[in-house]
């Protein structure tokens, strides 16, 4: 997975669902951690902080058939869960937030095999009620990073058919 948006920076991630198939829905169950972040946000101390992100989420998408390969387009619902350290300044805390996201995107499906597929994945999400993550200083707080309203994700993946 990649995503924009979500994090100081464009950040990669992996994501494992399970979901409910037929032959025009998927409706499932999705999970992703994505790859911790150090921005430095003072260059002359070398402060700044260590994001890491993990979401938990449900989705679903209506599909076309077009022989092997399906078309379609999803809605989802996830929680965002990310904890920030502070990094290289003197009483470094760790705080964690979580807030919802919501996003509506596009699902492209190919069947190699009666049980094996390659699946493609793009999605616009808005976070609802994402905080700001500061960092305490002595002159006050210092903004480290706000959320943006919209990230964008897309995917690639396997996905493995039981019967």
């Amino acid at each position: 997975m990649f995503d924009v948006g979500a994090l100081p920076d464009a950040s990669a991630g992996l994501a494992l669902n399970v979901h409910l198939r037929t032959a025009r829905t998927r409706a499932g169950l999705v999970g992703s951690a994505w790859h911790a972040q150090q921005p430095i946000f003072d260059e002359k101390r070398g402060a700044g902080a260590s994001f890491q992100m993990r979401t938990a989420g449900l989705f679903g998408c209506y599909v076309v058939p077009f022989g092997r390969f399906d078309v379609g387009a999803c809605a989802s619902v996830e929680a965002r869960a990310v904890e920030a350290a502070g990094v290289g300044i003197r009483n470094p805390e760790v705080a964690r937030a979580i807030w919802p996201a919501a996003g509506a995107g596009g699902l492209a499906e190919v069947r190699v095999t009666r049980w094996l597929g390659v699946v493609a994945r793009v999605d616009l999400l808005a976070a609802i009620g994402a905080p700001n993550i500061a960092l305490a200083t002595a002159n006050g707080n210092a903004t480290l990073f706000e959320p943006g309203v919209f990230s964008l994700r897309s995917g690639v993946g396997v996905e493995i058919v039981l019967p």
